[in-house]
């Protein structure tokens, strides 16, 4: 399934580039990381930034231009780019999740209107309604944990390729919980991945496997 949705993404390594993708883990917004002009234009400038991505909502972008995060990045003059899935392919991919919830919608009407609430029939009006609820969390799961880092890893595989020096370091602001399938992807493509706290003492990742690796590196 994965490798389906990497083929139709046209990944593909870049090998004619050095490539080092810094990720901090955002826990909570990203805004908040840094709170003074001077500690993000440190930072950025210590680790040699050409651009940095930010992992982030659809309904975040619409404000993104608003928040500290992208006042200080314009500040820096290093460019920055909001990332998510693009609203063409969120139609697409969320199309069987609106018919699912067509569906349970119709089986609460039928559900109401049977007065016996302990017939057979009540009974399996209820477990389909169970069902179909199930079937749609772990298909809004399967899209935020496994489709939206392939889109991610995409768009910076984009960027990438439009900069012009053969050494690249990007700086990726995600989620925790995108972290974990972020480090794979680049690691499959063979793009050194570090993951960033703060420190300057940060750890490249590059036969991360599963998540017990990855949070005994964690500062």
């Amino acid at each position: 399934m994965l490798a389906k949705h990497l083929f139709v993404l046209g990944y593909k390594p870049i090998n004619n580039k050095k490539i080092t993708v810094f990720l901090i883990k955002d826990e909570k917004n990203s805004s908040q990381i840094y709170n003074t002009n001077d500690s993000l234009i440190e930072f950025l400038k210590y680790l040699g930034i050409n651009f940095v991505t930010i992992d982030l909502e659809n309904e975040q972008l619409k404000i993104f231009n608003q928040t500290s995060i992208s006042k200080l990045l314009d500040k820096s003059e290093i460019p920055f780019f909001p990332l998510d899935i693009p609203e063409h392919a969120k139609d697409y991919l969320f199309e069987e999740i609106i018919e699912k919830d067509k569906q349970i919608n119709e089986f609460l009407d039928e559900l109401l209107n049977i007065k016996d609430k302990d017939s057979i029939k009540a009974h399996y009006l209820k477990c389909w309604i169970d069902v179909l609820k199930e079937e749609i969390n772990e298909k809004i799961k399967f899209i935020d944990l496994k489709v939206k880092p392939m889109w991610i890893v995409k768009k910076i595989l984009d960027l990438i390729k439009i900069e012009k020096h053969e050494k690249i370091t990007c700086l990726h602001i995600t989620s925790e919980k995108n972290l974990p399938e972020l480090m794979k992807l680049l690691k499959e493509i063979n793009i050194e991945v570090i993951v960033y706290n703060g420190n300057k003492n940060s750890t490249s990742f590059n036969i991360i496997t599963n998540q017990e690796e990855i949070n005994q590196w964690m500062y």
